[in-house]
C-alpha cells in the first residue's frame, strides 16, 4: 500500500510546476533570449524609423463659467461640476460630425474622435483641446473648428452663455511629435525577447518525457546509474557466422568514443557497488527503440574487458532482432529450443572472439513465450549460468508492451531500467516503474540514454557536462535506416 501511495504521489507530481527548472531553462537558452533582445529592438528601431510617420499636435482652450459679470460662489461651485460634462459634449457625435462637414474630412465621427483628446488640467475650470494628425495644418484647423463648434453646442444645451476661448490653433504653436527611437527599441526587445521565452516555457511544459537526471530522481525515485551521451558507433557491426565453428560468432561490437565508454564504465561501477549478490541483471525499457539492447551489450563488453567472465542473454522470444542486427543467417538454436527442452543448455551458449563473453540468442519464435518464460526451468537456466559466469547480462522485453519484461526482471537479481532523454514519456517511466514494483522486480536504477541525440532540441543544462555527463545508444529503427540509405 505504501509503495502504491508513493508511486501515484510520483505521479501527482507531473502537474506541478517547476519554477526551478523554468529557471534552468532561461539560464540555459540566455544566449538565444539575448539575440531576441537585441533583434527585437533592431525590429522596433526600424519600425520606428522607416514606418512611422511624425505627427503634429495641434491645441486650443476653453474657459468654462458663466458670462456673468458678477460670478457668486455658487457659480463657480457650477461651472467645476459642469466641466466634465462640457469635455463630454465636446467629443459628442454631434459636434464630431459638424466638424467633419465644415473641414469636409474623409474620416467619419469614430475615427475623428480617435485622435481628439479633450483635457481639464488640474480640475480647473479650463478645457483644453488637442489634436493631433500628420499634417499641421490640418491639427490646427480641426482644432480651432472644434472649438468653435463645441462653444456653440455647449451654449445650446446648457443655456448659460458661450464658454470663453482662451486660446485658438496658430500654425506656428503647432507641435512635432517625433516618435521615440528608445521607447520602440526597447518595447520591440523586450516583446521578442517575452515571446522567446514564452515558447521555450511553453514547449518545456508540453514536453512531458524524461529529459535529466533530476526527472529520473523526481518523476521515478530511483538513482541515475549513468547517462550516456548519443554516438553514432553504438551501431553493432556486422558479426560473421563461422561455418566450420558453427559454436562461435564474431560480434564486432564498435568501439565507443571516450566519453560514451566511460558512461558504460561509469553504470558498471555502480552496477558492481549496488549490492552483494547481483549477477544476473535485466536491462529493460518502457517501449522498443529506446537502446536497452544497445545498453546491454555496451555493458557485457565492458564487464569482459575486466577479465569477468559474462555472458549476454536475449530474451526478447517474441521480437527478437538481434540475429538480424549481427546479420547472422545460419540455423542458430537458442533460450526457446532449450526451455522448451528440444536441446541442451551447453548447445545455446555462444562463445565469441573474446574468451571472457559468451551470447546466448532467442531461438525459433513461440507461439507461447510468458509460459515459457514463467517456467522454474527459466529460473534454474539462470541459476546455471551464475554458477559458470561472474555476471548475466539479461536483454528483457519492454516492460510496456507485453508481460514478458516483468517476468524475466523478476528471475534476475536486479533491473536496470532504460531511458531513452527526450523521447521515453514521463507516464511511460513511471508506468514501467509500477510494472515492475508490482512484480516484485529489485529495481537497481535507471539509465538516461542517447543524452544529447538531437541536436535540435531546447535541452536546458542537462546532457555532457551534467552529473556524469555521459550516455550513449542507438535503436534498431535509426540503424535500419542507416542501412537502407547506404543502398
Amino acid at each position: 500500500m505504501e509503495m502504491e501511495k508513493r508511486i501515484n504521489s510520483q505521479e501527482q507530481e507531473e502537474d506541478v510546476i517547476d519554477l526551478m527548472e523554468i529557471a534552468r531553462l532561461l539560464l540555459h537558452k540566455w544566449k538565444l533570449l539575448f539575440i531576441a533582445l537585441l533583434a527585437g529592438a533592431v525590429v522596433g528601431g526600424a519600425y520606428c524609423a522607416f514606418l512611422l510617420e511624425t505627427t503634429y499636435r495641434a491645441e486650443a482652450s476653453l474657459y468654462i463659467t458663466s458670462n456673468e459679470s458678477l460670478l457668486s460662489f455658487s457659480d463657480l461651485q457650477l461651472s467645476s461640476a459642469l466641466t466634465e460634462d462640457y469635455a463630454y459634449i465636446i467629443k459628442s457625435r454631434t459636434v464630431l460630425e459638424r466638424v467633419i462637414d465644415e473641414q469636409q474630412l474623409d474620416m467619419d465621427y469614430k475615427q475623428l474622435g480617435e485622435i481628439v483628446t479633450v483635457t481639464n488640467p488640474d480640475s480647473s475650470h479650463v478645457i483644453r483641446i488637442g489634436v493631433t494628425t500628420t499634417d499641421p495644418q490640418m491639427s490646427r484647423n480641426i482644432a480651432n473648428s472644434l472649438l468653435n463648434i463645441s462653444a456653440d453646442q455647449i451654449n445650446q444645451i446648457v443655456g448659460n452663455g458661450m464658454p470663453s476661448v482662451i486660446d485658438e490653433s496658430v500654425i506656428h504653436a503647432v507641435a512635432e511629435v517625433k516618435p521615440s527611437m528608445k521607447k520602440y527599441c526597447a518595447l520591440g526587445g523586450i516583446l521578442l525577447f517575452v515571446l522567446a521565452a514564452g515558447v521555450l516555457i511553453v514547449r518545456m511544459l508540453m514536453d512531458t518525457t524524461i529529459k535529466s537526471e533530476d526527472d529520473v530522481t523526481r518523476y521515478l525515485g530511483v538513482p541515475l546509474l549513468a547517462s550516456v551521451p548519443y554516438a553514432k558507433e553504438m551501431m553493432e557491426s556486422i558479426p560473421n557466422l563461422n561455418e566450420a565453428r558453427l559454436k562461435i560468432v564474431y560480434p564486432q561490437i564498435a568501439d565507443l568514443p571516450y566519453a560514451a565508454q566511460e558512461a558504460v564504465n561509469i553504470l558498471r561501477g555502480n552496477l558492481q557497488l549496488s549490492g552483494k549478490g547481483i549477477q544476473a541483471i535485466a536491462v529493460t525499457s518502457a517501449h522498443k527503440e529506446e537502446g536497452k539492447s544497445s545498453v546491454a551489450i555496451q555493458l557485457t563488453k565492458s564487464f569482459a574487458a575486466l577479465n569477468k567472465a559474462v555472458v549476454y542473454v536475449d530474451c526478447d522470444i517474441r521480437k527478437s532482432k538481434t540475429l538480424r542486427r549481427y546479420q547472422i543467417n545460419e540455423q542458430v538454436v537458442g533460450l526457446t529450443e532449450y526451455l522448451s527442452g528440444n536441446c541442451r543448455l551447453e548447445n545455446i551458449v555462444y562463445r565469441t572472439d573474446n574468451p571472457n563473453m559468451d551470447m546466448v540468442f532467442t531461438g525459433a519464435a513461440a507461439p507461447n513465450p510468458s509460459e515459457l518464460l514463467s517456467d522454474t526451468m527459466f529460473e534454474q537456466f539462470l541459476e546455471i549460468l551464475k554458477a559458470n559466469y561472474d555476471y548475466v547480462i539479461v536483454d528483457t522485453p519492454p516492460i510496456n508492451a507485453v508481460i514478458d519484461g516483468a517476468i524475466v526482471a523478476k528471475s534476475c537479481d536486479g533491473t536496470v531500467m532504460v531511458l531513452e532523454q527526450g523521447v521515453t514519456e514521463r507516464a511511460e517511466a513511471i508506468r514501467m516503474k509500477r510494472q515492475l514494483t508490482y512484480a516484485g522486480v529489485k529495481i537497481i536504477g535507471a539509465v538516461l540514454n542517447k543524452v544529447g541525440a538531437d541536436p535540435n532540441g531546447y535541452g536546458y543544462g542537462y546532457g555532457y557536462g551534467y552529473g556524469y555527463g555521459y550516455g550513449y545508444g542507438y535503436g534498431e529503427e535509426q540503424n535500419d535506416k542507416k542501412k537502407k540509405s547506404k543502398k
